[in-house]
């Protein structure tokens, strides 16, 4: 035991000794130890926010949602079969509702084609002396907002009495509103 403490000593002072004599060598040492430890860190963080980030995002878009297009995403042609589909209606959203026990709610959206070769009309939104160009305009059911997890910062969406009256009512985007 005493040979051991004796050794343990002897390395310690032969390390000291070897960083008094090298103090730039040994300066350098810790400063790349430091900055290393550093830079784990902040990988560390960073990684950690962007994974909480995109959870964030899943979470709004709502992990029981399904979404069905007539046609499949992507830049390529379209295929013969896809199309002769024919386009999704209505009453194609709602008899999923009603046929399907374990579907809790639909939204159906109606928006503009994007991407139609050739002239397009400008799409224009007044009111008063106030003109806003190149909106997106949508069409949806008053399920929109629970389904599509989409808040309103003032007022509140428009709900199935003014859908089953058709009241003319309108729900803005954040920046036409602005």
């Amino acid at each position: 035991m005493r040979l051991r403490s004796k050794l343990l000593a002897e390395n310690i002072r032969m390390a000291l000794e070897t960083i008094r004599t090298h103090k730039v060598r040994s300066f350098l040492t810790v400063l790349g130890v430091m900055v290393g430890v550093v830079v784990a860190i902040v990988v560390a963080s960073m990684l950690i926010g962007f994974e909480d980030n995109i959870q964030l995002s899943l979470n709004e878009w709502g992990v029981n949602n399904l979404w069905i297009f007539r046609f499949n995403f992507g830049f390529s042609r379209l295929t013969p079969e896809e199309r002769m589909r024919k386009p999704l209606t209505l009453e194609d959203g709602l008899a999923i509702k009603e046929e399907c026990p374990a579907v809790k709610n639909v939204n159906v959206d109606v928006f503009i084609r994007q991407g139609v070769r050739g002239p397009q009309t400008p799409r224009i939104a007044k009111y008063k002396s106030k003109e806003v160009t190149l909106n997106n305009f949508y069409g949806a059911l008053p399920a929109y907002a629970e389904v599509e997890n989409g808040g309103i910062q003032d007022g509140r969406f428009f709900g199935d009495a003014e859908d089953l009256h058709r009241a003319d009512v309108v729900a803005l985007g954040y920046d036409v509103a602005k």
